[in-house]
């Protein structure tokens, strides 16, 4: 695998991690109400079995999600540390900007052009600087 095949599945986990993390934030929610549902006292005719049920589930899928972003954090801290091993430091900060901090602060993808306004350079200059990069980022 290649340094920029490597850094696009690590874009691509981080996407799939804040979609985890918007689930796992609804699940809790979720398991709060059916919670509040439970508890107000009227008898049910239902058994104990069918209530806890659901709690199970979410419960299973929350610890399944919250493996994927642990997963996820960890990725982050190795391309950082490994970024951290590089010598020069326009190279970390076209692939800190290419691949880490990819958003403005609109929540858009950074382009070439924020790139390089960004490393005060041009566009050219910072494709060239990111294709170097990609050429020296430590791989294992």
């Amino acid at each position: 695998m290649t340094a920029k095949e490597f850094l696009k599945a690590y874009q691509a986990e981080k996407i799939e991690a804040s979609v985890y993390e918007e689930r796992i934030a609804e699940l809790k929610s979720l398991k709060g109400s059916i919670r509040a549902n439970r508890t107000d006292g009227a008898p049910k005719a239902r058994r104990k079995k069918d209530l806890l049920d659901p709690l199970l589930t979410i419960d299973e899928l929350t610890e399944r999600y919250e493996a994927k972003v642990t997963a996820y954090i960890g990725k982050e801290k190795y391309i950082r540390d490994k970024l951290d091993e590089m010598n020069d430091a326009k190279e970390r900060t076209v692939l800190t900007l290419r691949y880490i901090e990819s958003k403005n602060r609109s929540g858009e993808p950074l382009t070439w052009w924020d790139i390089a306004e960004r490393m005060d350079c041009g566009k050219r200059k910072a494709q060239y600087i990111h294709g170097r990069a990609l050429q020296h980022f430590p791989m294992e």
